[in-house]
């Protein structure tokens, strides 16, 4: 009898060891089970963190996925001007990202020279070719550079004369029909770039006043790229100047007028002088002047005494080709290395 309950005895002892061992390891499988479900939640919240990577990644590295025109892109690489030795002439190239712009291309010999220029700074395409009027040393080398070089866009005066050097420049443009004349205020844009662009607002009134007009009928043109302003004056003489004044005076609103306040002008007619280089330069208040002369054809002694006189550095192509930059540390303004 004794070893039957002792047997009985023995036996509910292990009923209760194997209970108690089952209810221990089903609490710690919940508690690895709540473990595993946390560790869970933080592969998620980890995968959370990577898409939020993923879209700032999306963001950086393709800026004009925000449709901001390609500012982006013009931000990374600044703006230059450069303003090509072409002797007494004007060829001017605005770079800005992927934007190119080339006012004026020197006379007939130089085309072949701003080609290669052209081509040794990696430029195959030009968004917009601006001729500001028809002398030989700014429209001469447009047909070469029209059949070398893509170029999207042509503007150009609304006059015309019967001297060679414009008949060619029409040649080369015969194809494109008469969409490039301007006869009102135009603006091109892109990014932070944008070129607002003046013709002569009374051609008419112009033309009674002299048969030698060509100079006044110049397209001028104001570029705005960030917070600075850089005015292109073609070969105005008095009575243009006189009316650009008059213009700015009468109107704040660059869309009717030029606002002539800039940090760097291009200086009218190669630096020679009339009676109004006082009132324009007072007028812009620039801290750069650009001249576009030759060791045959010196700017006026007038004229770089007045540039002295108000302290504006000035640039003369003669000395070399002149490089304009403009990017996270300000306006920069030196001659070609």
């Amino acid at each position: 009898m004794r070893k039957i309950l002792i047997c009985i005895l023995i036996a509910v002892l292990l009923v209760a060891v194997a209970g108690c061992m089952t209810g221990c390891s089903g609490q710690n499988g919940s508690e690895n089970g709540q473990n595993a479900a946390g560790n869970t939640g933080d592969g998620q919240n980890g995968n959370g963190n990577a898409g939020n990577g993923q879209n700032g990644d999306g963001s950086n590295g393709n800026p004009n996925a925000s449709g901001n025109g390609g500012s982006a892109g013009s931000d990374a690489s600044g703006c230059t001007i450069t303003t090509f030795d072409v002797g007494k002439g004007d060829a001017i190239l605005i770079s800005s990202g992927s934007v190119n712009i080339l006012i004026d291309t020197g006379e007939e010999d130089d085309g072949e020279y701003i080609c290669s220029r052209l081509k040794e700074k990696g430029v195959s395409k030009l968004d917009l070719l601006l001729i500001t009027h028809f002398d030989k040393d700014h429209v001469g080398g447009a047909p070469q550079i029209l059949q070398e070089i893509s170029v999207d866009k042509v503007y150009y005066p609304d006059y015309a004369n019967t001297k060679d050097v414009f008949l060619n420049f029409k040649r080369a443009i015969s194809d494109r029909g008469s969409e490039g004349k301007l006869t009102a205020v135009t603006e091109f844009s892109s990014g932070d770039l944008r070129l607002m662009i003046y013709p002569e607002e009374n051609v008419k009134a112009l033309r009674a006043k002299s048969d030698d007009f060509d100079n006044d009928m110049s397209l001028v043109s104001m570029l705005y790229y960030k917070d600075y302003r850089f005015f292109f004056a073609g070969d105005i003489e008095k009575e243009r100047t006189t009316e650009l004044l008059e213009s700015a005076e009468s109107s704040n609103d660059s869309s009717v007028a030029p606002q002539l306040d800039c940090d760097w002008i291009k200086m009218p007619h190669h630096g020679r002088y009339n009676k109004k280089i006082k009132a324009l330069l007072d007028a812009c208040s620039p801290a750069y002047a650009v001249i576009t002369d030759s060791e045959d054809a010196v700017a006026e002694t007038d004229t770089q005494v007045e540039l002295i006189k108000r302290k504006i550095t000035s640039f003369s192509t003669r000395n070399d080709e002149i490089v304009t930059t403009v990017d996270d540390e300000g306006l920069k303004v030196e001659y070609a290395e």
